[in-house]
């Protein structure tokens, strides 16, 4: 399902090592069918590009910020052409752009090709991913959704040794084609297995809803505090990505040849904490949101506490903390736009929602990268990233308190998209409404046993008869809107 982040995992992994190797390969001359002045002329960009020893990801964080921008567009396309349909095409997008990679000889090609198709179709292929989850589950999504995003871990503990394998015995660009093809046999795929529960909407009036639901998405508060809440849990989570490894050398707890233990360490509590997740939201006095808060607070406690480790086990336990709790990104998302805006408009509302986690993304990186520069050291950058995934996770009290409100308090516990939208009046004018509609019901029961009951039960018959109602009378649902 959402094996597509463990491809942005491997090729970012996949882009650093094979930047170092082109470079060698390109200064050495060795650059197969290409003139001598050509080398030399690779050879000078290459080390033009070796100067900049800052550890900000280079060109791996523009196939993210593609990725997470082209998200927007991906809701609209799956309300027009459904989940199959994009997700095959972000696919065979995402597949051709790295393809075109291995060919390149210059970096702003890899820009293009790596960076901006790649990205495009990663992006297009997210969003079905997750909405095509949520519309065959209502009562256990979370745990569906856990499963479904639990490749994420999965592929964060395969692929980079798999990759640094593969680096090995054959050259960057084979491993960029051999990527390519596991990306295409595996999303068109599973493309082609995601049955639409339904027919999308084509017709123009759904677009002018589209448009008014997004308006109205965002003059939601609730849903905009989760928007800001994303924006500071993603700026902080990628510099700990960016930056765990340099710690864990500099410590000195780990040497280089074993420094990669730390990301498979984060990679497996990933994985457990996506499945573990949707199960805890099921416990009694759990809710999604209330698991998210928590877990979002935890993921910067662990983070804090990463520069103070002081041996080997509790750098490995932070990071196993750190895995397991931001695990809840990825699968307490879908649920909490549901219940924030409605099963209805989750597509747009995550598309919306990816949007602040592209920005956040985009300023992790450069930010981590000068404040090693000022300081030399990693320790403020942790800090940083520890106070704002706490921020992230103490903003989340709105939402909170938003469904503990004496407007939601009676679909605390139920499955999300079942009855959020209603409210205590509406609900208790539609039971008197019901109530009503239920007790002169006798009148035309009795009718039916004789023609002694007709008198008895012909004065409650005009006011009370379904089949002719009178025009002027509204119905009881009518009623039942009314007051709210």
């Amino acid at each position: 399902m959402e094996q597509l982040k463990n491809w942005v995992a491997g090729m970012s992994s996949c882009a650093a090592a094979s930047r170092s190797q082109a470079s060698h390969e390109l200064a050495d001359g060795k650059v197969r069918g290409s003139d001598p002045c050509q080398a030399r002329c690779l050879a000078k960009d290459a080390e033009a590009h070796q100067t900049s020893p800052k550890p900000d990801g280079g060109y791996g964080w523009l196939i993210v910020f593609a990725s997470f921008l082209v998200r927007i567009v991906s809701s609209a396309l799956v309300r027009r052409h459904g989940c199959r349909r994009v997700l095959i095409a972000g696919g065979l997008l995402a597949a051709v752009g790295i393809a075109l990679s291995a060919l390149a000889h210059r970096l702003f090609v890899l820009y293009f090709t790596f960076s901006l198709l790649g990205g495009v179709g990663l992006g297009l292929a997210y969003i079905p991913a997750v909405v095509i989850v949520s519309e065959y589950f209502e009562q256990r999504r979370t745990i569906a959704l856990g499963l479904a995003v639990s490749g994420v871990g999965l592929g964060g503990f395969v692929f980079p040794p798999v990759i640094r394998a593969l680096m090995e015995v054959h050259s960057w660009r084979v491993v960029l084609l051999i990527i390519a093809s596991i990306v295409f046999s595996c999303l068109t795929v599973c493309g082609a297995l995601m049955r639409p529960h339904g027919p999308p909407d084509r017709t123009t009036v759904g677009y002018l809803a589209e448009l008014r639901e997004n308006i109205g998405i965002m003059k939601s508060v609730p849903f905009v505090t989760l928007c800001f809440n994303n924006l500071l849990y993603c700026f902080g989570l990628v510099i700990v990505y960016v930056h765990l490894g340099g710690l864990a050398l500099s410590s000195g707890l780990f040497s280089k040849a074993n420094s990669g233990l730390i990301f498979s360490i984060v990679g497996v509590s990933n994985l457990v904490g996506r499945v573990l997740h949707g199960v805890v939201c099921h416990f009694p006095r759990m809710t999604t949101i209330l698991v998210y808060m928590i877990s979002s607070v935890g993921s910067g406690l662990a983070t804090v506490l990463m520069p103070i480790s002081s041996s080997v086990t509790a750098l490995a336990v932070c990071a196993c903390v750190f895995g397991f709790c931001s695990s809840c990104l990825g699968a307490l998302l879908p649920d909490i736009i549901i219940r924030l805006v409605g099963d209805h408009r989750l597509g747009t509302g995550y598309g919306l929602l990816l949007l602040f986690e592209g920005a956040g993304s985009m300023l992790g990186g450069p930010v981590a990268g000068m404040l090693f520069d000022y300081m030399l050291v990693y320790d403020y950058s942790f800090y940083l990233s520890g106070a704002l995934l706490l921020a992230a996770g103490l903003v989340m009290v709105v939402p909170w308190r938003y469904t503990h409100s004496w407007r939601r308090a009676e679909s605390l516990y139920r499955p999300a998209g079942s009855a959020d939208t209603d409210s205590p009046q509406r609900r208790a004018r539609r039971k008197d409404a019901e109530a009503g509609r239920q007790g002169p019901s006798a009148g035309p029961s009795t009718s039916r046993q004789g023609p002694s009951a007709g008198p008895s039960t012909s004065r409650q018959g005009p006011s009370t008869s379904r089949e002719d109602p009178s025009p002027c009378q509204p119905s009881e649902d009518a009623e039942a809107d009314q007051g709210v």
